[in-house]
């Protein structure tokens, strides 16, 4: 597969950097800001570079969302996969962790949208030839900068969740607890994992990952199911989620926090230290819980048409 990949006939291109984020926050900004775009009349693409595959994008929006057929036809034709490319070609590009780390990768494009995140290094695209305008979009409130060196942009702008599109979960009882463990920023060790359980009266623990080697070890406890990473209609299949500790400790815009709080299920935090995202966000439900859904007049989609 070559590594040149030309995206020049869409208007917009969704990506990530090349950080190993797989099913991650990353992932589902992806498809939510996709759709809401092309439902606003851009042409539209995804661009898979860190190793996540089009299938499984695929299975996340057949399985989470209530696309249409001609909707799910349009991911499927639309998403590209090329794992570490050295050329990306676009007129527009969407970073959604908002990370130059695309190690020697050169990006032409006329515009590159960063949904900030965790990095605070943008010396990538200062001043990049290959990149007219980059446009920082961030929450004021997490973050003091307002400018930086070179053509970079910075605008005022808190992440958005499309949950108005996803299915709608059967609410039951089920005595059970979530940990998701992806390792990408939640891979805790198996004895923080036990700890927790022996914490908790719960009767089951519903432990999600992606990497089942890690925590096969749990199997043998009786009261722990372990399942891969995504799993389908997982509202429906536990009560409360137990927040555990990430990577860095740090998590720039929590999505299941507030896709919890949607649909009124408790949040346990198991972490002693203080994260500004969390707070963000716990911050943000308790004001205003329905100014975080993503819809489609979203302030997103009007500044990129502005500038583009």
């Amino acid at each position: 597969m070559s590594k040149i990949v030309n995206l020049k006939q869409y208007d917009l291109v969704f990506t990530t950097s090349f950080l190993p984020l797989g099913v991650s926050g990353h992932l589902y900004e992806m498809i939510d800001y996709f759709h809401v775009c092309v439902a606003s009349g851009l042409n539209c693409a995804i661009l898979l570079v860190e190793g996540l595959k089009k299938e499984t994008l695929l299975q996340v929006v057949k399985e989470k969302y209530d696309f249409d057929e001609t909707e799910l036809e349009t991911y499927a034709s639309n998403t590209f996969e090329c794992f570490e490319p050295v050329i990306i070609m676009t007129k527009n590009i969407c970073i959604t962790d908002g990370s130059g780390l695309v190690k020697n990768c050169i990006i032409y494009a006329d515009n590159v949208f960063l949904l900030r995140c965790t990095v605070k290094d943008f010396t990538y695209f200062t001043n990049n030839k290959a990149i007219k305008n980059t446009h920082l979009l961030q929450d004021f409130k997490m973050y003091e900068e307002r400018s930086f060196e070179g053509n970079i942009r910075v605008i005022d702008y808190k992440k958005r969740i499309l949950w108005g599109r996803y299915r709608k979960p059967k609410m039951q009882r089920t005595n059970t607890a979530l940990l998701y463990l992806t390792t990408a920023m939640r891979g805790i060790d198996v004895e923080e994992v036990l700890n927790i359980i022996k914490k908790y009266d719960y009767e089951k623990f519903l432990v999600i990952t992606n990497d089942m080697n890690k925590y096969s070890s749990l199997l043998d406890n009786e009261r722990v199911i372990l399942s891969p990473a995504p799993i389908n209609n997982i509202f429906e299949k536990f009560d409360d989620y137990i927040y555990t500790t990430t990577k860095w400790q740090i998590d720039c815009s929590p999505r299941f926090i507030v896709e919890c709080a949607v649909y009124n299920k408790p949040v346990i935090y198991e972490i002693d230290y203080s994260c500004i995202g969390v707070e963000r966000r716990k911050e943000d439900i308790k004001e205003n819980l329905q100014d975080l859904e993503l819809k489609y007049n979203d302030a997103f989609i009007n500044y990129v048409k502005s500038v583009m």
